[in-house]
């Protein structure tokens, strides 16, 4: 299982970043993939490559948020002390606070924080007979997570739906107006709320299983895209949902319990 901390660097990049942004926007423009042919800007290879394969495949007009990619055997890190050096940028982390990890696999340096991604152990799942049933819904409710044992039912996510609903007005409008700029804007913004409220719905799943010592049973929604008897509207829900991106959240939080 690889996890991403965050360890703020206490150091000045603003220069390389800017070359990083220049390689990026570089590579998105000729498709490029070899570092000689941005040496010019005068980054390390070792980054400028990640930042070629990252993005000479990207269909973007224009690179933003562009990181310091490093990968993992671009880093030398010392177990008895806890301290990640990299090399190329001179730069020394302190990993103390790090639960304890196989391997370093990549860091990603921003304008404050280092992102280091670390390999760490597949915990055990504790086995349970009791479980709590996950039911995903395209109306009201996004997820409804019932308790048999119990007979207690919890409603989540209704937000998610409303925000279906409000998006795909304004998209309407945007599309009738020809404004196809703000549209793909719109679509990020909608993604990005869409998932701050799956975080929540995954982390309250993972909760409840754990309060009521139970294991997690989602739908079986396997092929229902497939089905075309549906109604248009129904349909539009349907491929609007983003239900695999919860099951993913929740089996990733329930394996940090």
């Amino acid at each position: 299982m690889i996890l991403t901390y965050n360890l703020k660097h206490q150091r000045d990049f603003s220069g390389e970043l800017r070359k990083a942004k220049k390689i990026a926007d570089f590579a998105i423009r000729t498709r490029t993939n070899t570092s000689k042919d941005v040496k010019h800007f005068g980054l390390k290879s070792a980054i400028a490559n990640q930042i070629l394969r990252k993005y000479r495949r990207h269909i973007i007009k224009k690179a933003t948020n562009v990181k310091l990619t490093i990968p993992g055997q671009g880093v030398k890190f010392d177990p008895n002390s806890a301290m990640a050096e990299i090399p190329c940028l001179k730069l020394t982390l302190d990993c103390k606070y790090i639960p304890t990890f196989q391997k370093i696999r990549q860091v990603e340096i921003g304008g404050t924080f280092a992102h280091i991604s670390v390999e760490i152990a597949e915990p055990e799942m504790s086995s349970s007979e009791k479980f709590i049933g996950i039911d995903c819904n395209t109306t009201g409710h996004a997820v409804v997570v019932a308790i048999p044992h119990t007979g207690k039912i919890h409603k989540l996510g209704k937000m998610a739906i409303h925000t279906h609903t409000k998006y795909k007005q304004i998209r309407k409008k945007l599309q009738r107006n020809g404004k196809f700029s703000l549209l793909k804007k719109i679509k990020n913004k909608e993604s990005r709320i869409l998932k701050n409220i799956n975080h929540h719905i995954s982390k309250k799943i993972v909760q409840i299983a754990v309060s009521e010592n139970s294991a997690i049973r989602f739908e079986d929604l396997k092929g229902i895209r497939k089905n075309k008897k549906y109604s248009r509207k129904f349909r539009y829900s349907l491929n609007s949902w983003s239900y695999y991106q919860i099951q993913q959240l929740t089996e990733y939080k329930a394996k940090k319990q």
